[in-house]
């Protein structure tokens, strides 16, 4: 609860007490003009940081593997590209953090981390809706634990099951350009 506060309230109230302290200190055109350097900065270096990701999802993707890794670093890339185009020294501070390889890959770290200590203490849950066709929405979700998903009680339904067989017919190769009287053809 406490991260909702610094980010909603106490993050935009400081960004704009240093944003007017520099402005006295170094000049209100300074600072505007440093802070429109800073979202061109955050513009290349998000593009580029970008592809690097997107290439390595490619090659994961490619060789069968599934890029969790490389999709938390483009999510965390794209988070830092938001912080620089937005004004402020904190905001500044830490979009060039996502930025950098190194510093990324310790908050994707504990980032993943604190998710699986979610999951183990069964505090992280996934909650999807569906629409019937009249309408009304139904709400599904699971909490994960040490055991894996556990799942809410459904709505069991009787059905039927329908049990089909299949065929499986090839063309008869023919010597001649005449068709066959085959009769599964």
């Amino acid at each position: 609860m406490w991260i909702i506060f610094l980010t909603v309230i106490a993050v935009p109230i400081l960004e704009v007490l240093l944003l007017i302290e520099a402005s006295e200190r170094f000049g209100a055109m300074n600072i505007f003009s440093l802070s429109i350097l800073t979202a061109f900065v955050g513009i290349i270096l998000t593009r580029r940081e970008g592809r690097q990701v997107l290439f390595q999802v490619r090659k994961d993707t490619g060789r069968g593997i599934l890029p969790a890794e490389s999709l938390m670093h483009g999510i965390l890339i794209f988070i830092g590209g938001v912080l620089l185009i937005i004004p402020g020294f904190i905001t500044d501070a830490m979009g060039l953090m996502l930025l950098i390889p190194l510093a990324r890959s310790w908050v994707a770290n504990q980032l993943k981390q604190s998710l699986q200590k979610s999951m183990r203490s069964g505090k992280f849950q996934v909650r999807t809706f569906t629409q019937d066709p009249h309408g009304g929405f139904h709400a599904h979700g699971a909490t994960f634990t040490d055991f894996g998903p556990r799942f809410e009680e459904k709505e069991i339904r009787e059905a039927q099951v329908i049990d089909i067989e299949t065929k499986r017919l090839e063309r008869l190769q023919s010597s001649s350009s005449e068709p066959t009287d085959h009769p599964d053809l």
